[in-house]
Parts: structure tokens; sequence; C-alpha cells
């Protein structure tokens, strides 16, 4: 696979820039700083280019000829501050997308965007996050209305740890905003893992999927 990952040189995005090179994926990283990527990524298959992830010109030529765009942006700043680089970004991701005519689009998203009447955000999530939640809320919005020609994906994932993929089995939910019943951790070599698997299949095209690894009990 001819894959582009935006915000590579994040937690996440780093674990799946290594995942996908040791699958044989072709692998092309797009950061705000080379250096800062080839310092934790030194594997020399890897494609690394500088550019700016609100702008549409900027994110088109490293589009085309890939077989699929993921999004592996975070927020880099006070979680207090508000938060709009999520919404941005998918806004020049999006047409730029279209303009290298590449379908496939998979973003990394969070539990809790939306609330649960059935199962409300507990506070203390709101409270730390809850500008993060809103902004990766309008960025959800912005892809389940207005990119039905595209085969999206949103993955929605909890709190996230340093750690290598599992073989703890995963549980997914389709059109969930979070696994309900369940509590704990998910390491980002798990995140890196789902992501690849349902990049490779055409399984949870055009949804949003709610996802954590099976919690070992040892």
């Amino acid at each position: 696979m001819k894959m582009v990952i935006v915000g590579a040189s994040g937690r996440s995005g780093t674990e799946l820039a290594k995942q996908a090179l040791e699958q044989g994926h072709d692998v092309t990283a797009l950061v705000r700083n080379e250096d800062k990527m080839r310092e934790k990524v030194p594997d020399q298959k890897l494609k690394v280019e500088t550019v700016d992830v609100t702008s549409v010109e900027s994110l088109t030529p490293h589009f085309k000829g890939k077989d699929a765009v993921v999004n592996a942006l975070s927020h880099v700043g006070e979680l207090k501050d508000t938060v709009t680089i999520f919404s941005e970004s998918m806004k020049a991701i999006v047409p730029a997308t279209r303009n290298a005519n590449v379908r496939r689009l998979l973003t990394l998203s969070a539990w809790f965007t939306f609330d649960d009447p059935k199962e409300p955000t507990p506070p203390f999530i709101l409270q730390l996050l809850g500008n993060v939640l809103k902004d990766l809320a309008r960025m959800e919005t912005y892809i389940m209305e207005e990119c039905s020609d595209l085969d999206w994906t949103l993955a929605r994932f909890p709190y996230l740890v340093a750690g290598p993929a599992t073989e703890l089995p995963l549980i997914e939910k389709e059109n969930a905003t979070q696994v309900s019943g369940v509590q704990g951790k998910m390491s980002r070599g798990d995140v890196a893992r789902f992501v690849l698997a349902t990049l490779s299949s055409d399984k949870y095209k055009g949804k949003a999927v709610a996802v954590i690894t099976v919690q070992n009990e040892k």
C-alpha cells in the first residue's frame, strides 16, 4: 500500500509509520520538522516531507499517487487553550484528497466526541479534554456531513499510552462514541495495528468506530 501519514511525528503517527514500514508498505510522513521525524524513525525507506497541514496547496502534491491518507494529527499546546487544529486541518486534507484522486481517508479521533445520554462523558474528561473533544467533534461532523464521496473511517480511541502492539483481541463498536462498560487504556502500538488492518480491508468505510484492546486481567 502507498500511504501518507499527516502528523506522522506525533506519538501515534510515529508508531504507525514504524509498523507500516515493517509490513512493507510505501510510507510518506508529512510533518512540520523533518529532523525530528528522522530521529524518531531513522529507516531510510521512510519518505519525509515538511508541509503546512492547513494548506490544500501544500498537501495535494504529497497525496498524489497514494492509496490512502491517514490523519494522525494531535494537539500540541495547553489543554485549556482553544483548539482548532483538527477541524482546520481536515478542511485542507479533504480537498487535497479529492484533488489527488484518493478515496481512502482514515482519521484518528477519540472516545466521547459526542455525548451519549445513556452513558454520559465522565466530568473529569470534559474538564481535562473538553476543548480537544469539541474540535474533534467539529472535525467528525465535517467528515460525516461533507465527505460522502470518500471512503472515510473515523477511528475513535480511548486513553492512549506508549507501548508496542499486543496480540490481545480488539473490541470494535461501529457508530459508537465509546465502548460501553469497558474502561482502560490502549497502547499506541495497538492503534497502529488497528489502523493498518482497517486500511487493508473494506471494513468501516463510511463509518465511525470506537475501539479498545480487551483488557488483560493479569
